[in-house]
């Protein structure tokens, strides 16, 4: 029996998908293995297959299948016809970008994050200037082009693709209260805490045990390492694609609980993949719901979660295992004050939970002025500086402790940093209903049970993958329009 058109259509999507986890892939290789050298060649590579998959989502023939497939229905499950609206919306936002975009943009964000691992060595701005000046005058090209076709504002046709449904409005009205709010609550907050200081850890923690705590949480956690992996890299991700999955984690740092918020954020968006329904793997609709719900499920894990007293009665005996480390320092009472410390760090990785959402708006308004063209490449470190001094009243001594400190632009990815952001605010609205609908949820965290929370976000969040569009799905999973509000009671609460 003949394909119909939709079949035909999920036939032309996996084959994109098997495209897209490749690229992922290689990226992923670019940031933990491949030599400093094989740049160019990687840009290649990458513009390749980025080409092979524009061009299959732009050919006449998906067009046809399309229209065809649209104009009968009949017989289309719910998650088919779901399905057969992201289709839809992926080859529009390919069409809006001209072929020969692709491949540069391939090429000059391999060199620009290739020019930026080298700059952060020896940190030093200057090699970055070029290489991101081309990418982000590529992004500009981009933003104007899809935006004009969808009929979108420049950078939420950016934002589109990256976190489908967030719009510049909802941020902007999120980051004018936080940005009323967070300049108090973190002065009351380091006020609140100076009379009882953590003790130090010690940091010579050797990369053996830090690895092996690591490996340790990924399998409390029930991360399928049939179908992933544990690297060490200097910045911290979950990459690949659901049966595939990498993860890379700070197992370097001077701090030795760096590496745990790592692998517990990584865990979170790593559930998310892993968990979505099997059936929708290679789909659209079977995607991620963009960036902002990835974040939130890591920072749930890392934040909400992983710093609360009840996890930390679970994690000390593992930290006591793994680190052989014992004494006051390590036990729980002091590893969640050091947890929760909150200070004016000048490094968004490193930063507590108050001023993370910080740095996130001081990024959001520079990218912007980068693409408005209000702002030079070459001027970043000072506007870095000044815009970090206003927020925060903290100055970097170099490029290190600014505008390096970040791979996110080199990789061309604009719109990211307030996804995070907003994904924090969806991270504790989860909290709260989590809470209500599972009032056994602290006794189970401490004794290492993490199902129940599991099976949960799985009905609410995991199973819907991006059948749905995010305003639905955060007022099903949470009874409320997405907001500052939850997140903001969650710090409250916490700190004062």
């Amino acid at each position: 029996m003949a394909l119909t058109p939709y079949q035909q259509l999920e036939h032309e999507f996996q084959r994109l998908h098997a495209l897209r986890g490749a690229i992922s892939v290689l990226r992923w290789d670019l940031a933990v293995v491949m030599p400093p050298g094989s740049a160019s060649q990687r840009g290649e590579q990458l513009a390749a297959l980025e080409d092979e998959a524009h061009s299959l989502l732009i050919s006449p023939r998906v067009s046809r299948l399309l229209e065809r497939a649209e104009a009968n229905q009949r017989g289309l499950e719910e998650w088919q016809l779901a399905n057969l609206v992201q289709m839809q919306r992926d080859r529009d936002h390919a069409l809006a970008t001209p072929h020969s975009l692709v491949g540069r943009l391939a090429r000059a964000t391999v060199q620009a994050e290739s020019a930026w691992r080298h700059a952060r060595q020896t940190r030093d701005f200057a090699p970055c200037v070029q290489p991101l000046q081309d990418v982000v005058a590529l992004m500009r090209d981009k933003a104007a082009l899809v935006g004009k076709a969808l009929a979108l504002d420049p950078y939420d046709a950016l934002l589109d693709e990256v976190s489908p449904g967030l719009r510049r409005a909802d941020i902007e009205s999120v980051f004018a209260i936080l940005s009323q709010r967070l300049p108090g609550f973190i002065q009351d907050a380091i006020d609140k805490q100076a009379d009882q200081p953590p003790l130090p850890l010690d940091d010579h923690i050797d990369a053996a045990r830090r690895h092996d705590l690591a490996m340790r949480l990924l399998r409390a956690l029930d991360f399928d390492f049939s179908q992933g992996r544990l690297d060490v890299a200097t910045d911290a991700s979950s990459a690949g694609l659901p049966g595939d999955m990498r993860i890379t984690a700070r197992l370097g740092a001077a701090d030795p609980l760096a590496g745990v918020g790592d692998v517990l954020r990584a865990a979170g968006r790593a559930s998310y993949a892993q968990r979505r329904d099997p059936a929708w793997r290679g789909q659209p609709v079977g995607r991620a719901l963009g960036l902002m719900v990835d974040h939130s499920q890591g920072l749930l894990l890392e934040q909400m979660i992983g710093r609360d007293e009840p996890f930390l009665s679970f994690l000390q005996p593992l930290l006591a295992q793994a680190y052989g480390v014992t004494g006051p320092a390590w036990e729980a009472p002091n590893l969640l004050r050091r947890l929760r410390q909150v200070g004016r760090s000048l490094i968004r990785v490193d930063a507590d939970e108050i001023t993370q959402p910080m740095h996130g708006i001081v990024r959001y308004e520079l990218e912007q002025a980068l693409l408005d063209g209000k702002l030079a490449v070459r001027d970043l470190p000072a506007a870095w500086d000044g815009r970090l001094g206003d927020r925060l009243g903290t100055h970097p001594s170099d490029a290190g402790q600014s505008c390096l400190q970040d791979i996110h632009w080199a990789r061309g990815w604009f719109g990211h940093f307030p996804a995070q952001v907003m994904g924090a605010m969806f991270a504790a609205q989860l909290n709260e209903s989590l809470r209500v609908a599972h009032p056994t949820l602290d006794d189970e965290l401490a004794a290492g049970q993490f199902q129940g929370m599991s099976d949960w976000l799985h009905r609410h969040v995991h199973a819907a993958a991006n059948a749905v569009p995010l305003a639905q799905l955060v007022e099903q999973a949470t009874g409320k329009r997405l907001s500052a509000g939850a997140w903001l009671r969650h710090v409250e609460y916490r700190y004062l």
